[in-house]
């Protein structure tokens, strides 16, 4: 299940050269950042305890180069999960490497598992709780809304500001923020029982994102169109090809709450 994002929340990839990031929509970096500058020590170890503590130390708010981008998603192998960046090196996708870079989840069921709740009633479950305005507001925009003053640490709250935060997270790595585009909510079915969110495989879901971006970037190319992939999923591709996995934890040690930038 899926829901059309809005014209009027994004612009076009045709149209994103005259914005700040203009490849994708890197400004969801900032925003986190943004966000999660306002939460209080409680909050972090919500965010923590659920397996996406990373996020809220804050991401690179960096604008990754197109080109470069674009030529690393030719380069992957979605059949096999893997990136061969010259003849000799072929770098294959794990879960586990997922984990080595956001510290996310990556045992578990995955967050689409057939035992999980699915249907209508599910997906509306999740969108009332974190206050979705309507049908057809996205779930990324009412996240950011609960997120922008973050509610108290009773459990009932507790759970709505998990949610939240989850969903606007994992909208920077599955969603292309393109105009007339849907977002993706497959994985909702692993936000229903809170308490077993950091027991699901949320790594990947996010592998699938990147094969799924690098798709979409082969179709944009045959009708002429500019790719618009997912930040974060463009995140993880750019860091698990070009960087050692020595030198990861570094990547994330140095970085800084706002306008990040941290030379490798």
């Amino acid at each position: 299940s899926q829901r059309e994002v809005p014209t009027r929340l994004v612009e076009p990839a045709t149209q994103l050269a005259d914005q700040p990031y203009p490849f994708g929509n890197y400004a969801v970096f900032s925003t986190l950042n943004d966000l999660t500058s306002k939460f209080s020590k409680k909050h972090m170890e919500i965010c923590q305890s659920a397996g996406f503590g990373a996020f809220v130390a804050g991401l690179p708010n960096v604008a990754l180069d197109k080109n470069f981008s674009c030529w690393l998603m030719s380069r992957v192998n979605t059949l096999s999960k893997s990136i061969s960046t010259n003849k000799q090196t072929t770098l294959y996708f794990f879960d586990e490497d997922v984990y080595a870079i956001f510290g996310v989840p990556y045992r578990g069921k995955k967050v689409w598992d057939a035992s999980l709740p699915k249907g209508a009633d599910t997906i509306q479950l999740i969108r009332e709780s974190i206050g979705a305005l309507s049908d057809s507001e996205p779930a990324s925009v009412a996240a950011e809304r609960v997120l922008m003053s973050p509610p108290s640490v009773k459990t009932k709250e507790e759970y709505r500001f998990l949610r939240a935060f989850i969903i606007y997270v994992m909208s920077a790595f599955v969603d292309s923020k393109r105009a007339g585009e849907l977002e993706a909510e497959n994985y909702f079915p692993a936000l229903v029982r809170m308490d077993q969110v950091h027991k699901h495989n949320w790594a990947a879901c996010v592998i699938e994102a990147v094969l799924t971006a690098c798709r979409a970037a082969k179709l944009d190319e045959k009708k002429r169109m500019t790719p618009c992939p997912p930040a974060g999923a463009m995140l993880f591709l750019q860091v698990r090809s070009t960087f050692n996995f020595l030198k990861v934890s570094f990547f994330f040690s140095c970085r800084k709450r706002r306008n990040y930038m941290c030379s490798l």
